[in-house]
């Protein structure tokens, strides 16, 4: 085997490790250095040699995003919000009593109820790739933005993801797993926000938790 075809299949090697597994950077940095050395003083013409090891670099890191990508991707979600909805929407995950997800061209439908919360039989998918919009009477759709971490240039209405966790025996526990509590309510949470606002009230966190827990009673004992 030729010098060169040596430092090409090592260059190869390290390129696809280190696309795979960040991890592997330090390792597959080694791998290519070596590869370049093989390269450099095996007896081809020197305009190869350069391209041989430039690509590599260049396509680096537009190989990278589009593994995580791939590597990340899931079938887009569909939020459907009553229109002039305000507050907070919950999903109920894991009731046998709850509804399964429709899909549209291969896309989830998430349809919420008028009172914001939407109870399913599906296990949680944290995967996010959403979708919101407001529904009118008449089905039509607005779609509506998620909200910026940062608060940086927000548009209003949004919807903000707040998180996931277990409602049990009237108690709540944010990011709880309760496997061996066949009683608890697994949701998670979203804000459907009108206008700016921050306050927190109380009162009214109340109140949603506890039609939380009669809207799931109620599914429960049909």
């Amino acid at each position: 085997m030729t010098k060169f075809k040596i430092g090409l299949i090592l260059i190869i090697i390290s390129f696809i490790a280190c696309v795979i597994n960040l991890y592997l950077i330090i390792f597959g940095g080694i791998v290519f250095i070596i590869g370049c050395i093989f390269i450099l003083i095996s007896d081809t013409r020197i305009k190869i040699k350069i391209a041989t090891i430039l690509i590599p670099l260049i396509l680096y890191i537009p190989a990278t995003f589009l593994f995580l990508m791939a590597y990340n991707y899931t079938s887009p979600k569909i939020f459907l919000i009553p229109k002039n909805y305000n507050g907070k929407l919950r999903i109920v995950y894991e009731e046998k009593c709850g509804q399964k997800l429709r899909t549209e061209d291969g896309k989830e439908i998430f349809e919420f109820p008028k009172n914001g919360i939407l109870i399913l039989s599906e296990k949680f998918n944290g995967n996010i790739n959403h979708k919101y919009y407001f529904v009118d009477s008449k089905g039509i759709k607005t779609e509506i933005p998620q909200a910026n971490i940062d608060k940086q240039n927000l548009r209003f209405p949004n919807v903000s993801i707040l998180g996931a966790g277990t409602m049990s025996d009237k108690e709540i526990k944010i990011g709880v797993s309760s496997d061996y509590d066949i009683d608890a309510v697994k949701y998670t949470d979203f804000f459907v926000n009108q206008k700016e606002n921050d306050d927190f009230d109380y009162k009214k966190e109340q109140k949603f938790d506890s039609l939380t827990f009669a809207v799931v009673d109620l599914c429960r004992n049909k």
